[in-house]
């Protein structure tokens, strides 16, 4: 299953949305960005690779 995980992201931004994006990740994609927060489980596709949530 997926999760959403708030990461680090464009700290150049002045969009706190963009500085510190909100991503589904699998547990491969996750591994590849700076978690911050683990929000839980989710049931859409991985943003980095597209693995659908139930696989």
């Amino acid at each position: 299953m997926n999760n959403s995980y708030q990461v680090q992201g464009d700290l150049a931004s002045e969009k706190s949305s963009e500085a510190y994006p909100t991503m589904v990740l699998c547990e491969d994609c996750v591994a590849n960005h700076e978690v911050l927060v683990d929000e839980g489980p989710s049931n859409e596709d991985c943003e980095d690779c597209g693995n659908s949530s139930d696989e």
